[in-house]
């Protein structure tokens, strides 16, 4: 890729296997691209621009922390049932809400309780509980 990109007299964008913001900046280094496409990795994890954007100028990045995942994935909720109504809304926000907790501890259990919910509501208090659980345990700073 670093010769196309030298090659061409137009921007050359690298896309694939960024999962981190590390990745995207040794994809930079590497191949000589003009930019790095984000796909995946944005899933549960909006703030890799931001953390992408500040490893590149910082040299350093730093992660959400679950208050922020939390509030999100709230407000991702409420976004969701305004836009596609209640039912529509929860069955379309339990991939979502995986990857917003993916990575904490306990976190297939409380998914699969996530995905027998019944409603947006129950769905909500899952994810109190689970945020009080975690605050409780001392595990995970919340």
């Amino acid at each position: 890729m670093k010769e196309a990109a030298s090659g061409v007299g137009i921007p050359v964008l690298g896309s694939g296997d960024v999962r981190c913001p590390e990745d995207a900046l040794r994809m930079l280094s590497e191949t000589g691209c003009s930019a790095v496409m984000i796909g995946r990795a944005a899933r549960g994890n909006p703030w890799i621009f931001a953390q992408c954007n500040e490893l590149w100028h910082h040299g350093r990045c730093t992660p959400p922390d679950v208050r922020q995942r939390f509030a999100l994935a709230e407000e991702h909720i409420s976004l969701c049932e305004r836009y596609f109504g209640s039912a529509k809304a929860h069955l379309r926000m339990k991939k979502h809400l995986a990857w917003y907790i993916a990575g904490l501890p306990n976190s297939a259990a409380v998914r699969s309780a996530l995905n027998m919910s019944k409603d947006l509501e129950e769905m909500r208090r899952i994810l109190r509980r689970y945020k009080d659980d975690l605050q409780k345990s001392g595990t995970v700073r919340v």
